[in-house]
């Protein structure tokens, strides 16, 4: 039966701190079944939602687990922020954790970069871990300063490429893509970028526009593979179905065939092994 699947814990949130986890699957709400092919991202929504400060009791199939999980939450406003954290750490490294894609990552992203900007920070570490995914173009529009002109990633169908592009601050291609404020300003600082098996989607595709550059390292996990281009199709009878029509390919050449993105550094501590490299 079909079900609806936790992606993530907001940060914030209502669900935050009340034991729910990704992956969880949602069987049912205020003890009425909630399975079926008519479960879709509208009625998902429509049920969930309520007046804030009442109580939602959700049952779920967690992996692994024997028997159902029972979580009671109160409603409230879900945060909509992209740019978790953003500090310094010693030695001059900036630290910038994006936990999801949308409009508003890209001047987030910059306020970020602003605070960092007032420490003099020599080197950057993007933590993606977590992230997966949404719009791409604002993601690439933000990390624009961190990354050259030109192809940054390609979308690879049976016999052409179609490049994500980086001119003059103008990213195509990418999502709904974008146009960056300061398109003059490149940052040439070493970047570490931070993965686990939960980057998926367009946070893996955004982990390949920086995949051989000479500045750059992955650490972290192997990402969830999630490396393809899907597109949606309604069907007569009102299903929907997506069908995969590219895979991601890096600037390297390599093609991601549904498959893991491997870090270049394999660590279960990846934030400390990504300071001990920047700090070389």
């Amino acid at each position: 039966q079909d079900t609806a699947c936790v992606v993530r814990i907001l940060p914030g949130g209502p669900s935050d701190g009340v034991g729910l986890k990704a992956g969880d699957r949602i069987v049912a709400v205020d003890d009425k079944p909630f399975t079926g092919k008519e479960i879709n991202e509208e009625k998902v929504r429509t049920t969930l939602k309520g007046e804030t400060g009442s109580i939602v009791k959700i049952k779920v199939k967690r992996p692994g687990h024997k028997g159902l999980l029972t979580y009671n939450i109160e409603r409230g406003n879900v945060p909509i922020s992209t740019v978790d954290a953003a500090f310094i750490l010693e030695g001059h490294t900036g630290y910038i954790r994006i936990s999801s894609f949308g409009e508003t990552t890209y001047p987030e992203f910059l306020a970020a970069l602003a605070t960092l900007n007032e420490h003099d920070f020599e080197s950057l570490i993007i933590d993606l871990r977590g992230n997966t995914g949404g719009d791409m173009g604002p993601m690439a529009t933000a990390v624009s300063s961190l990354l050259p002109d030109g192809e940054l990633v390609y979308y690879h169908y049976r016999s052409y490429d179609i490049p994500v592009t980086l001119k003059n601050g103008v990213v195509i291609n990418a999502g709904t893509g974008g146009k960056s404020l300061y398109p003059e300003e490149k940052l040439n600082v070493p970047v570490a970028i931070l993965t686990d098996d939960m980057t998926a989607s367009s946070g893996e595709a955004l982990t390949l526009c920086f995949r051989g550059l000479e500045n750059t390292r992955t650490f972290g996990a192997p990402t969830a593979g999630y490396t393809s281009v899907n597109m949606l199709y309604n069907m007569y009878d009102g299903a929907q179905m997506y069908l995969t029509v590219a895979f991601d390919k890096a600037r390297t050449g390599e093609i991601f065939k549904e498959t893991s993105i491997e870090p270049d550094v394999a660590s279960d501590s990846p934030l400390e092994a990504a300071i001990e490299w920047l700090r070389g």
